[in-house]
């Protein structure tokens, strides 16, 4: 899944030179004597690889500098990457799960802290970094943050992020019927498909029940009644809520959704939006940049004679915003995993990533701030965005805005949210016990087939139909034997003899 948004991005080859300072700045040789693996559990699509000979992959670039090879394994799902680690805690590194499950392994003690790798600690976003130092974790040993306050040890590095939100053809639907999470319950008809995930769905689900809390809290927040931070932890506290009233208007609102979707989905959304199968897609902010630049550009960068205009918006009432990184598990290979975690939280490396996978770097840096002015910045560009949030909160400057053409706006807002966005979106919280046992049950009578009464009278009786045709090819031998010994014999009829009489 590669981003197509060149037509001024640094090219690859570019991108692939500027690593070679970093890759001495290791300190290690290139070739060893003894072959070292490292495991990692990621999901597919989420690294850059090779397209062709003429370049490495960044894993081969790893390998090749380091001589340590990566055994890469891609999974569905977080829960997938979960179950798989709790089945064999050997079995793997590195894993790269969403903010919450990082929570849910913490909290379970299956991956352990380490001294933040010296790439992520100097070129990380300040505003990730606040976020993971926020984040703090109820665990055996009390609670504890994804990163310190002095940024010396972490329980994560950051590697994408992004936000929840809807995809949508411009052409088809207007951006006014489209500002709140309840316009896809009452004005698409089986042109809609929600993610195939649990968390995601019923986040989305929560902003549906809670709509009118959540956008009372937005108006105070607007008119001075609410500071930001008390209005984030207002709206986090709604899109976390787990007890059983709410648990319950979920499911009986997802359960109403159901029979107006097109259906549910992990990946395959963001290209039926292309097909026009649908109109609206929940997405990913990744996913939603990959279908737009898809529906815009060649291969080359050039805007398509047919092009189609996508959009991506996050509704009014708040999202989620969300967060994966790489986490060390308790039984890793500390010194190899700690090379890899820097070699990953590289600037160099996050713009090949980025620029791969379509997603947004937690990694900031000069180099990924002239990968992005490369990609965006115009001189007549129509919509100017400030992006020092990210790169730099203290700037005052103009160093961090971006002017941003007609034909890149609506890529550039699903790539990088403004501030007032993700002011208004939360972080998704780890869900155990009582709490995760109810969401779960929940969610399994809302995947439950349901069908109509014809349906199911139809399925029924060609059931019933096979299974009599199967009964009685398999005993036709023992029943006929029965009937023929059982049935009265029908008496054969008299012959009568032919007499030939002749005329005297």
């Amino acid at each position: 899944m590669r981003s197509n948004i060149l037509r001024k991005f640094i090219s690859l080859t570019m991108a692939t030179l500027l690593v070679c300072p970093f890759a001495l700045s290791l300190g290690v040789k290139s070739v060893k004597a003894e072959e070292q693996v490292l495991t990692v559990f990621s999901v597919e699509d989420y690294i850059h690889e090779a397209e062709d000979d003429s370049e490495l992959g960044v894993l081969d670039m790893f390998k090749e500098q380091t001589g340590i090879t990566v055994d890469y394994q891609t999974f569905a799902t977080n829960e997938d990457m979960y179950n798989e680690l709790v089945k064999d805690p050997y079995a793997v590194d590195l894993i790269c799960p969403s903010e919450y499950m990082i929570m849910k392994m913490m909290t379970e003690d299956l991956i352990r802290s380490f001294e933040t790798p010296e790439n992520f600690k100097v070129n990380g976003s300040p505003y990730i970094k606040e976020v993971f130092k926020g984040l703090e974790v109820e665990t055996s040993n009390g609670k504890i943050p994804l990163m310190s306050s002095d940024e010396n040890t972490c329980y994560a590095v950051g590697y994408m992020w992004g936000t929840l939100g809807l995809i949508y053809n411009t052409e088809t639907v207007d951006a006014k019927d489209l500002t709140s999470w309840t316009d896809i319950w009452t004005k698409f008809t089986k042109k809609v498909t929600i993610k195939d995930s649990i968390r995601d769905s019923y986040f989305m689900a929560l902003a549906y029940v809670y709509q009118d809390e959540l956008l009372k809290a937005k108006a105070d927040f607007e008119q001075g009644k609410l500071g930001e931070k008390e209005y984030n932890d207002k709206i986090s506290t709604i899109f976390n809520r787990t007890d059983a009233d709410s648990v319950y208007k979920v499911g009986e609102a997802l359960l109403g959704l159901k029979n107006n979707l097109y259906g549910f989905e992990v990946d395959s959304g963001k290209n039926d939006i292309l097909t026009g199968k649908i109109d609206v897609n929940v997405a990913w902010s990744g996913d939603a940049v990959y279908s737009i630049d898809e529906a815009l550009f060649d291969e080359n960068g050039d805007k398509k004679a047919d092009a189609m205009y996508l959009g991506y918006a996050v509704p009014e009432e708040g999202a989620n915003v969300w967060f994966d990184g790489y986490v060390m598990t308790k039984n890793a290979n500390y010194d190899n995993a700690i090379k890899f975690l820097d070699f990953i939280a590289s600037p160099e490396i996050a713009v090949l990533n980025m620029d791969y996978t379509g997603y947004t770097s937690c990694i900031g840096g000069a180099e990924v701030l002239e990968y992005v002015k490369e990609s965006y910045h115009s001189e007549d560009g129509v919509k100017e965005y400030d992006l020092s949030y990210f790169f730099d909160p203290t700037h005052t400057g103009d160093d961090y805005k971006i002017n941003v053409e007609e034909d890149y706006v609506l890529l550039f807002e699903a790539q990088y949210p403004t501030k007032e966005i993700i002011t208004r979106c939360a972080v998704m919280q780890n869900f155990s016990g009582e709490d995760l046992e109810r969401v779960n049950e929940m969610w399994k009578k809302v995947k439950l087939i349901t069908l109509s009464k014809t349906a199911i009278i139809t399925i029924l009786s060609i059931t019933a139909f096979i299974i009599l045709c199967y009964f009685a090819y398999e005993f036709r031998e023992p029943v006929g034997e029965f009937l023929e010994e059982k049935l009265p014999k029908r008496k054969k009829k008299k012959k009568y003899k032919i007499v030939k009489i002749e005329r005297i």
